[in-house]
């Protein structure tokens, strides 16, 4: 049942939302029974969604619910979904982000500067962001030459910490642009 609950809510995120829209739909944790031989009583699924359109969002987890519970029935059983409200989306300012970029070209070349990445990743800066106009940007701290290239969640995760004053000195500069608008 809940391989059938996963296969449907994959044809959700595929086929019910815009295929352009940003997200993502991961099952991280299954757990169910004790032996190899016997069919589980219970089975409890965990997962995340992911997604930049609170619409979207919203769309999803009532759907979810719909899908779950209709797929268990359908197979002669029933479902139970809880579901945990998690970061909200991240949405920066778009006039902060103007400012963070003007004062990122100042500190780096402007190749270094890429305005294109996005990510999934549940972040806590949405909640800031919700009550004061700002902008979450990532500081790149990786260097091939050093070897220090792994991802955020890897085990063997590491930062160039050469890069921590490139980042305060783009956080200052970012600073004294907001504190100089404000007072002409």
């Amino acid at each position: 049942m809940s391989a059938h609950i996963i296969t449907a809510l994959e044809a959700l995120i595929t086929r019910e939302i815009d295929p352009l829209e940003k997200k993502v739909f991961t099952f991280g944790q299954i757990h169910a029974g004790t032996a190899c031989n016997v069919i589980p009583e219970v089975a409890i699924l965990q997962g995340t969604l992911r997604c930049f359109n609170e619409e979207v969002r919203s769309f999803a987890l009532r759907r979810l619910g719909e899908i779950s519970r209709g797929v268990a029935c359908a197979l002669g059983g029933n479902c139970e979904v809880e579901i945990v409200s998690g970061y909200p989306v991240v949405q920066n300012d778009p006039e902060v982000t103007s400012i963070v970029r003007e004062a990122a070209g100042e500190v780096l070349p402007t190749a270094n500067i890429s305005e294109t990445t996005f990510t999934l990743g549940a972040e806590d800066m949405s909640y800031f962001l919700r009550e004061v106009p700002g902008c979450y940007f990532f500081l790149g701290t990786a260097n091939k030459q050093k070897g220090i290239t792994e991802c955020h969640h890897s085990p063997r995760f590491n930062i160039d910490e050469e890069a921590l004053p490139i980042g305060v000195e783009i956080v200052r500069r970012t600073i004294e642009k907001i504190l100089g608008r404000r007072t002409r």
